[in-house]
């Protein structure tokens, strides 16, 4: 069973984003019933437009172009995918650490995050599962322009964690992000292992959830509880201080590459032991 972050209805959201929408005159004669609200081309292409996302990166001097689908939580810009997006601008402006290096986003979603990892010089790889793909390549398509004038590079590739063929194709990364990537306690095992066979020694982890996480019996705080229990094998967590409180952001480290790399190749796709 996949679960999701409890939240309002999808048409609860999009019918409160048009109201929003039409208060601050950002389109007129929207029509917000839920009955035959996508059915109309035109309606549909002021619904569009209302979910276009214009982010400003101040530090980058950049403004990064997106568009949301209403009625797919994950392929909306989360509040863990802005402090990471935001946490790697801040954190570069001194020292680039990020330049040069070979950066992986898992579940990106919009890719928000590796977006911005490629606007800081980063050899970036987004990936997701096949039907987020082509939301992903849109991102990516905004955005393109901006990321080749600062001369970093970027590409969207299907990625199913676990898929031994494919991760056997794939580079040890020097960054790994995940923003609301852990929502199903049945997938951890493979996010595991596809993390530590694509890590190296000296590769960091970068891990945003929302505040879920400290809620009290919740099948999210118990998916969320296994991952850092299951996950500590191998890399050390510990929490980076972003001021925010609405989301818990983690850096991680390797523990131990080798003994990894030996028990996840050992064991079949999606049937990791731990």
């Amino acid at each position: 069973m996949v679960l999701s972050r409890p939240q309002r209805s999808e048409n609860q959201v999009i019918t409160a984003r048009l109201d929003e929408a039409q208060k601050s005159h950002e389109c007129e004669n929207v029509a917000t019933s839920q009955e035959g609200l996508f059915d109309n081309p035109e309606r549909l292409k002021i619904l569009l437009k209302v979910f276009e996302k214009h982010i400003e990166m101040e530090k980058l001097n950049i403004t990064l172009h997106f568009l949301e689908n209403p009625i797919r939580p994950n392929v909306q810009i989360s509040e863990a995918a802005r402090i990471i997006a935001y946490y790697l601008e801040e954190s570069c402006e001194e020292n680039n650490w990020v330049h040069g290096k070979k950066v992986l986003e898992l579940g990106a979603g919009l890719g928000f995050p590796g977006i911005v990892a490629a606007c800081l010089g980063g050899n970036v790889t987004v990936t997701d599962r096949p039907q987020i793909v082509p939301y992903l390549q849109r991102s990516i398509d905004l955005n393109i322009e901006t990321i080749q004038k600062i001369s970093g590079e970027i590409r969207v590739e299907v990625l199913s964690w676990g898929d031994d063929e494919k991760i056997r194709s794939m580079p040890r990364q020097d960054i790994i992000l995940l923003s609301e990537a852990i929502y199903d306690d049945l997938t951890i095992d493979d996010l595991i292992s596809t993390m530590v066979r694509l890590s190296h020694d000296d590769t960091k982890i970068i891990v945003s959830e929302g505040d879920w996480i400290e809620m009290e019996e919740s099948e999210l705080k118990e998916a969320w509880t296994k991952f850092f229990h299951e996950s500590s094998e191998y890399f050390e967590f510990s929490p980076l201080p972003i001021g925010n409180y609405d989301c818990f952001t983690f850096e991680g480290k390797v523990r131990k590459t080798s003994n990894t790399e030996e028990k996840t190749s050992e064991s079949s796709p999606g049937h990791t032991e731990f």
